[in-house]
C-alpha cells in the first residue's frame, strides 16, 4: 500500500535552513579549526613603555591585524594612544594571568579611535589612576571597537565615561564597571552610534543625571550580557533611550539597576523605537516605575511596576513567527560565514597556522 505524506512548507522552511546552518558550520570549523583561542598565540609585538607601544602603533601595516601585547602596566603622560585610520589593532596582554593596565594622562581619553581605525581589546584594563579625569574609550564617527576580553574600569569624565561611542562599538565579553559620568550621561557607554553587546558586563557604573549603565541617542542592539549594579541620578539607571533613539532587546539581563526618579531599569524618551523580544528586565528599583517606564513599551505585557520577561514570548510577522525568520537570517549568516570561512582557509591557510587567534570579535 503506497502511503502519501503531507510536509508543510514551515517545515521544509526550518529544515531547509538547518540544512544551510549544518554545511555552512562544518565550512567554518574546517576553515578555524587550530584558531580557537587567542590566548594561545603569540603577538606580532611586545612593547615595554609608552614610546614602543606608540611606534608599534603606528608602523602596523594599513589594513591588516597587528598584536600588540603589553609587557607591563603602561602609563600615557600626554595625549590618548590613537587608531588612525586604516590600522587594525589588537592589544592585550603578555601575562599568564590577569591582565596589565593602560593608564591614561589626566583629563584624556584613554584609546580615542578615528575614523577608518579598528581597535580591539582582547585581554588588558584601560583605566585612569585616582584624582584624574578623562574616558576609557572614545570612538569617533566611522572608527570601530570590538571589546573581547579585559576591562575597562575606574574612569572619571564629564559623560560616556567607559566608552563614548559616535561609530560603530562591539562588545562580546569583557567588562565595563566603575566609571562615573560626573557632570553627564552614561557613566558605562554613552552610545550616538550603532553599539551592539553580545555579551560581556556593564556594572556598578554611575550617571549624575541619565543612563548609569547605558545612555543611548543612537542603535543599542542587545542580544545578551548583563548589564547589572549601575545608578542614575535622575532617569534610566540600566538604560537611557534619548531622543529617536532605537533600543532592540532580544536577550540578555538589565537587573538590579537603580535610579532616583524613572525607570530603574529601562527609561525611555518620546519619540523614541523601542522593541522587547526578548531577554529579562526585573529586580530594579526607581521612585517611579521600577523597571521600564514607560510601562507600555513594544507593547508588551507587564507588571505594575513593567517588569518583562520574555524568553518565550513570539511575535507573528506576516504568517511567520519570530523564531521562524531568526532561523531565516541565522541560516543565511551562517551560509555567508561558510563561504568566507572556506575562502579563508584555501587562501590564507599558511597564515591561520602562524597566528592561531579567535577570540570572540578579536578574529586574524
Amino acid at each position: 500500500m503506497n502511503k502519501r505524506f503531507h510536509i508543510s512548507h514551515k517545515t521544509l522552511l526550518l529544515t531547509a535552513l538547518l540544512v544551510v546552518m549544518l554545511i555552512s558550520s562544518c565550512f567554518t570549523y574546517s576553515a578555524f579549526s587550530g584558531i580557537v583561542s587567542f590566548a594561545t598565540g603569540t603577538s606580532d609585538v611586545v612593547v615595554d613603555n609608552e614610546t614602543e607601544l606608540r611606534d608599534a602603533v603606528n608602523n602596523a601595516s594599513f589594513r591588516r591585524s597587528t598584536i600588540i601585547a603589553l609587557n607591563k602596566d603602561i602609563t600615557l603622560t600626554d595625549t590618548p594612544l590613537t587608531i588612525p585610520v586604516n590600522k587594525d589593532i589588537i592589544l592585550t596582554s603578555n601575562k599568564a594571568t590577569g591582565y596589565y593596565k593602560l593608564i591614561g594622562a589626566d583629563e584624556r581619553e584613554v584609546i580615542s579611535i578615528e575614523t577608518g581605525g579598528i581597535f580591539r581589546l582582547d585581554g588588558i584594563i584601560v583605566t585612569h589612576v585616582s584624582g584624574n579625569y578623562g574616558n576609557g574609550v572614545y570612538i569617533g564617527s566611522g572608527g570601530t571597537f570590538y571589546l573581547c576580553s579585559g576591562k575597562i574600569l575606574d574612569n572619571i569624565a564629564d559623560g560616556g565615561t567607559g566608552v563614548s561611542n559616535s561609530g560603530n562599538f562591539v562588545m562580546s565579553g569583557g567588562e565595563i564597571s566603575g566609571n562615573i559620568a560626573y557632570d553627564g550621561v552614561g557613566g558605562g557607554v554613552a552610545n550616538t552610534g550603532t553599539f551592539t553587546m553580545l555579551g560581556g558586563e556593564i556594572t556598578n557604573n554611575k550617571a549624575m543625571r541619565d543612563g548609569g549603565g547605558v545612555n543611548s541617542y543612537g542603535s543599542f542592539i542587545m542580544f545578551g550580557g548583563k548589564i547589572y549594579g549601575n545608578t542614575a541620578n535622575s532617569s534610566g539607571g540600566g538604560v537611557h533611550v534619548g531622543y529617536y533613539g532605537v533600543f532592540t532587546m532580544s536577550g540578555g539581563e538589565i537587573t538590579g539597576n537603580a535610579a532616583n526618579r524613572w525607570g530603574g531599569g529601562v527609561y525611555v524618551l518620546h519619540p523614541s523605537t523601542v522593541e522587547l523580544l526578548g531577554g529579562v528586565i526585573s529586580g530594579n528599583t526607581a521612585e517611579e516605575y521600577n523597571d521600564v517606564y514607560p510601562d507600555n513599551i513594544g507593547n508588551e505585557s507587564s507588571d505594575d511596576n513593567g517588569g518583562i520577561n520574555n524568553d518565550n514570548k513570539e511575535h507573528n510577522r506576516d504568517g511567520f513567527s519570530l523564531r521562524e525568520i531568526l532561523l531565516m537570517c541565522v541560516g543565511i549568516t551562517g551560509l555567508a560565514v561558510g563561504a568566507v570561512g572556506a575562502v579563508l582557509f584555501f587562501t590564507s591557510k599558511k597564515e591561520i597556522t602562524k597566528k592561531p587567534y579567535v577570540h570572540n570579535w578579536c578574529v586574524l
